[in-house]
């Protein structure tokens, strides 16, 4: 009766559809199981070669765009960080008429001399144009371009109708800035200083430096 026993104990499971592997398997490693794992559908996507190993963490930094100085930062930077990307981007669809712009920079020239006046709106040009022609009209002294059109001999009136627009940006604060540089880099001023302040002054030299090539 004990060998009756013992070979009993020793004889394989012969009952249908269950191999001897998967019954041994089930008992060395009753906890494994043999199902694919639905994570390894989501194992995330290996970085290029070219990247292993190397910081991949970018930041962004936006600036409003001058004409003749964006340029020249852009390149600066991209010399001095060879591995950034430096992007300038500009409104390629076709503008409205200068008359009906917003939220510019406008450059205006004498008629009886070089002087150019810089001044930025938010308003259409055509409405600011209207004011200033007020000004002179009624002789107010309110802009350094009415003070030259009233306190010069000689015509001394700005052209209305053949002027530049020379920037654009649409956030206010950003936009009085701009006007500031581009004051700034204007030999022919007449803008009195206040109307320039908001530069900071260690953009000085930047300015004057970029102005001058």
């Amino acid at each position: 009766s004990i060998d009756r026993k013992v070979g009993s104990q020793l004889m394989p499971d012969t009952s249908p559809g269950v191999s001897r592997s998967s019954q041994l398997d089930s008992e060395t490693h009753p906890h494994v199981d043999d199902t694919p794992s639905s994570n390894e559908h989501h194992r995330p996507t290996p970085l290029p070669a070219q990247l292993q190993g190397r910081a991949t963490n970018k930041t962004f930094q936006s600036m409003t765009y001058v004409p003749g100085l964006t340029p020249k930062i852009a390149g600066i930077l991209q010399s001095k960080v060879p591995e950034g990307t430096v992007i300038t981007s500009t409104m390629s669809r076709s503008p409205p008429p200068p008359n009906e712009r917003s939220s510019v920079v406008y450059r205006l020239g004498c008629k009886g001399c070089e002087a150019k006046y810089i001044g930025a709106t938010v308003q259409k040009t055509e409405k600011r144009f209207s004011k200033h022609r007020s000004d002179v009209r009624n002789g107010i002294l309110a802009t350094a371009l009415s003070r030259h059109t009233l306190s010069s001999t000689g015509n001394h009136e700005f052209d209305f109708e053949d002027f530049d627009i020379i920037g654009t940006e649409k956030v206010r604060k950003k936009l009085m800035l701009l006007e500031a540089a581009l004051i700034k880099q204007e030999r022919n001023r007449i803008n009195i200083q206040e109307e320039f302040a908001a530069i900071d002054n260690c953009y000085n030299n930047l300015l004057l430096n970029l102005n001058n090539h």
